[in-house]
């Protein structure tokens, strides 16, 4: 009888703790390119978010070509896998599929593997607003893989950067995400930029954003970047001057065009609008902007 309990004890167990192929997270990941065409070897790094497939075997395929067809390929114990391929080669990636502890799922996609395709961090975002007598950096993530933190860097010239403060970066986000960070020690002006840095030590740098919070503006005006896309940032005028009322945008022919000011010295002029030369009035001072 007591065998029979023990048994009965072991088939409940295994029903409680056995896999359920319903309940299993989804199998999302990033995919990303790196090259080293001196040797003639590429391949593809994939970025596991859920822990639940850290272990499982990885199978890609460009329509019925499995590109993992040699060795097996497995996530490891931190959420990556490496897939080499031959330099030069075209594939279409229309699905990548994880198996582990008889559970499979996989996600459609459509990833041309001879372009590099996603950076550990997307920047969106990026500007500085004075509050008080201290500097607000506002920046957001559109997505993020791998992600350490970010470091941010102060300069007095625009050319000599320090770190002054550090944000922890998410790790894995799908999602935008916002962050924040206060300067208490601003005095006078500065320029501010984020380094964006990966659980690999790899790292790049934001735009460059600048805060005037001096008692007046200097007769020169200047601004950058130059040629610029949307985002402008105008040097020489004190931020309690950037306003609507102060600041005007035309076109070539006189019109004036729509922009909105997004930090205490920047300016984000209309995306939409086709190149060619602007013209950005401050007050009485002029400048001509070239928009690429």
């Amino acid at each position: 009888m007591k065998k029979i309990y023990s048994i009965l004890g072991l088939l409940i167990l295994a029903a409680v703790f056995a896999p359920n192929a319903s309940a299993q997270p989804p199998c999302r990941a990033f995919a990303n390119i790196s090259e080293d065409l001196t040797i003639g070897k590429c391949k593809i790094d994939i970025l596991v978010a859920e822990s639940y497939w850290f272990g499982a075997r990885v199978r890609i395929y460009a329509g019925n070509t499995e590109v993992t067809a040699g060795a097996p390929v497995f996530i490891s114990a931190t959420g990556t896998a490496t897939v080499p391929y031959v330099c030069g080669n075209l594939y279409t990636i229309t699905l990548v599929e994880f198996e582990k502890n008889g559970n499979k799922c996989g996600e459609a996609g459509d990833i041309n593997i001879n372009q590099r395709i996603v950076l550990p961090i997307v920047l969106g975002a990026f500007n500085a607003t004075l509050q008080g007598g201290n500097v607000v950096l506002n920046w957001n993530s559109e997505q993020e893989a791998m992600s350490s933190h970010f470091a941010i860097e102060k300069s007095g010239d625009g050319k000599s950067f320090t770190t002054v403060g550090s944000v922890k970066a998410a790790g894995f986000s799908y999602n935008p995400l916002k962050y924040t960070y206060t300067d208490n020690s601003f005095s006078g002006t500065g320029f501010y930029r984020l380094k964006l840095v990966d659980l690999d030590g790899k790292f790049k740098y934001s735009k460059v954003v600048y805060v005037n919070g001096g008692s007046g503006a200097s007769t020169t005006l200047s601004v950058f970047p130059n040629p610029f896309r949307s985002d402008v940032q105008l040097k020489g005028i004190n931020a309690s001057d950037v306003s609507k009322s102060n600041i005007h945008v035309y076109n070539v022919t006189g019109k004036e065009v729509n922009f909105r000011v997004t930090g205490s010295n920047s300016i984000a002029i209309d995306a939409t609008l086709p190149q060619g030369v602007y013209i950005l009035r401050v007050k009485d001072l002029t400048y001509k902007l070239i928009k690429e």
